[in-house]
Parts: C-alpha cells; structure tokens; sequence
C-alpha cells in the first residue's frame, strides 16, 4: 500500500508534517539465492512495481576476509523521478558470519544520477566461509509532477563466501 499526497516535490516536511500518513509504506520482500559458480560473476535481484525497480548487485562468491560490495540501485520508472530532498535512507542487516562497514545509510551517502536513478553502495567483509545473507530496506520519496509517494521497500540478496584469498 502507498501513501499519495499532493504536494510540492520539494518540502521533505511531509514526513515531520504527517507522520501518520508517512508511515504508511508499499513493502515488497524478495529473496535470491546465488549459487556459487566463479569470482566474476554477479547476482542481480530486481524487485519493484510501476513506480520504481529496487536492484541489488552482489558478487556470487567472494573469499573470506577480503572485502566486497553490494550495489544498491533505485530507478524510477517512465514519469516518476527520485525526490532529492526527501531523507532517502537504508538500513542493512546480515548474520554473524559478515562484518559490515556501516549498517545506516542516508540520502548524503548515495549517488544521485540524474533525476531517476539514485545509488547507495554497501560495504563488508565475510570473515567465515558459507552462505551469507543480506537484509536491506529503503525508505525513499517519487515524485510524478506535483504528486508525491512516500514507500518502503524491503530486499534480501544471498551470495557465498570461500575460502581465504
């Protein structure tokens, strides 16, 4: 379910103004399991509706103790644009067996490229040898003219670890 409001795209206030209406959010939750098959490939998850595609970019397998990245990347689609003044925020969570970098990221740590796609990279490291996997959700604003939605998206990406590099 989304929340739509009228209001001009630029005032963020909409989540302080009505909070009642803001913590209404649209929630998808996928998960991927990724086979581990060789160091350069990539696991790609996609999930979304007809506003937004959320994709999560990984490596299938990465050896342990050496540091990897998954790519968090937000498109809108056809009309919509990201909001830029709405506090874009991500929130990462995994098992013991992975040491992350940062687990709260806002609009400051992402990439904003152009008006529709917007980039948050996550950091870590596996410092144990097996399945790993990685929970995330992000809280984001679109815009489609002078209407507003507010969402909340939940994501889940799996990759393996191998031994020492």
């Amino acid at each position: 379910m989304k929340q739509e409001e009228s209001y001009p795209m630029n005032i963020w206030a909409f989540s302080h103004a009505r909070p009642a209406a803001a913590s209404i959010m649209a929630a998808a939750t996928v998960l991927i399991l990724c086979a581990a098959v060789s160091l350069q490939e990539v696991c790609i998850e996609r999930v979304g509706g007809s506003e937004f595609t959320l994709e999560l970019r990984s490596a299938r397998e990465v050896p342990v103790g050496e540091e990897t990245s998954v790519q968090v990347l937000l498109k809108a689609r056809k009309s919509w644009h990201i909001n830029p003044v709405y506090p874009s925020s991500l929130v990462v969570t995994t098992g013991k067996g992975l040491s992350l970098h940062r687990e709260q990221f806002s609009m400051k740590d992402a990439e904003l490229s152009g008006r529709d796609e917007l980039v948050f990279d996550v950091n870590m490291t596996p410092i144990r040898a097996g399945g790993h996997e990685i929970r995330m959700s992000l809280d984001f604003g679109l815009c489609e003219g002078r209407r507003c939605i507010v969402q909340t998206t939940a994501a889940t990406i799996s990759f393996a670890a191998g031994g020492k590099s």
